[in-house]
C-alpha cells in the first residue's frame, strides 16, 4: 500500500480518534485544574506624584472584585502569596478638583479575567500641594536642675519642611517639640517628636499636612573641655618597712567632656586601684582611668603612674 494510503485509509475513523483523545485531555486537564471563581478585597492605591496629592471619596479604601481563571492561577491570591492592587488612571496633565477614573487591578495574569469589579469608578479629589520650611522650637518639661544651662540647647535639624494644601500650609508658623530636662541631663541626646502649630502655638492635626522629618534630636549646648587633675587610687598596704616616697602621673591632667553641671564640680579624676600590697620597690605600671558617670575622657583611657618605694629608716 502506498504511504499516503496509509493516512487516508479510513482517514473518519482516525479522525474520531484524535477527537476522542483530545477531549480526554481536556477533561482531565480540567478535573486537574478546573476553571474557578474567587471574590476578593482590593486595596486602591492612586499614586499622583510628589507635586498633588489625591483623596478618594466617599471613604472607599478597597473594591471588591470577582475573578475567573483556572485554580493554580487563582490559588497565590486566594492564600495571600501574590497581592492585588486597585488604581486609578488620573489626567495628563494633572489638573487640580474633582474627577472619576476606572479602577484597574494589577499585576493579573493574562489568563484571569475581571468578571466585575464593585464599584468600577471611582470619584476622586486631586489637590495642589504647597511646602514649606519652619524653625524647630523646643519646650522644656520640668523643673530646673541646679547647675545645668538650658539656655542654648542644640536641635537638628535646626528647620523641617511641611507639606500639604497651600491653606493648610500657610497656617503652620513652626513646629514644637517638647523634652523633659532630667532627659536631656540623662542622656547625651533625646529623640522627641515634633507637631505643627500655629501663630498662636496651638496645634494643627490636619491629615492632609506631612512633616517630612517628623522626629528630631535634641541636646545640651556644647560645653569646652576641661582639663583636670589624675589622682592615683591605692589599694592594700605597702609590706611593715616601706613606705610611699613618691608618685608621679604621665600626663597629670586629661581633658574630659561631659555634662555642664557635672564638670563644674569635677576637680579630679581617679584611675583603677594601684594595688601596693607587695611592693617593695620602685615601679611603673599603666592604670586605666574611673571617670564618673556622664564624664567622658578626650583622646586618652590610661595614664603611666611611677610609684617610688624605700625603706624606712630607723
Amino acid at each position: 500500500m502506498k504511504p499516503w494510503r496509509l493516512i487516508t485509509h479510513n482517514w473518519s475513523h482516525k479522525l474520531a480518534s484524535l477527537a476522542a483523545a483530545l477531549l480526554i485531555w481536556v477533561v482531565t486537564v480540567n478535573a486537574q485544574n478546573p476553571i474557578e471563581s474567587l471574590e476578593v478585597d482590593v486595596p486602591v492605591e492612586v499614586a499622583c506624584g510628589p507635586d498633588y496629592a489625591v483623596r478618594v471619596e466617599q471613604g472607599i479604601t478597597t473594591v471588591h472584585a470577582v475573578l475567573r481563571g483556572e485554580r493554580a492561577l487563582l490559588q497565590p491570591f486566594r492564600d495571600g502569596r501574590r497581592k492585588l492592587v486597585a488604581t486609578v488612571r488620573l489626567p495628563e496633565p494633572l489638573e487640580e478638583g474633582r474627577g472619576q477614573g476606572e479602577a484597574m487591578l494589577a499585576p493579573l495574569p493574562g489568563r484571569v479575567r475581571v468578571v466585575s469589579l464593585t464599584p468600577a469608578t471611582l470619584a476622586y479629589r486631586l489637590i495642589r500641594l504647597d511646602r514649606k520650611i519652619v524653625r524647630v522650637q523646643t519646650e522644656l518639661r520640668g523643673a530646673p536642675i541646679e547647675g545645668v544651662d538650658f539656655g542654648g540647647l542644640v536641635c537638628q535639624p535646626p528647620e523641617v519642611e511641611v507639606v500639604g494644601p497651600k491653606s493648610v500650609v500657610d497656617a503652620v508658623d513652626s513646629v514644637r517639640t517638647i523634652v523633659r530636662r532630667i532627659d536631656l541631663v540623662n542622656q547625651d541626646t533625646v529623640e522627641s517628636k515634633v507637631r505643627p502649630i500655629d501663630a498662636q502655638g496651638r496645634t494643627l492635626d490636619d491629615p492632609a499636612l506631612t512633616v517630612m522629618r517628623p522626629t528630631v534630636v535634641v541636646s545640651l549646648p556644647p560645653v569646652e573641655p576641661k582639663a583636670v587633675k589624675v589622682s592615683v587610687t591605692t589599694a592594700g598596704h605597702l609590706p611593715d618597712g616601706y613606705q610611699i616616697t613618691g608618685i608621679e602621673v604621665s600626663p597629670a591632667e586629661v581633658p574630659v567632656r561631659g555634662q555642664p553641671g557635672m564638670l563644674e564640680r569635677l576637680t579630679e579624676i581617679q584611675t583603677a586601684p594601684l594595688d601596693i600590697s607587695n611592693l617593695r620597690e620602685s615601679a611603673k605600671v599603666s592604670l586605666s582611668l574611673r571617670p564618673p558617670e556622664g564624664v567622658t575622657p578626650l583622646n586618652v583611657s590610661s595614664v603611666d603612674v611611677r610609684i617610688s618605694i624605700a625603706r624606712v629608716r630607723h
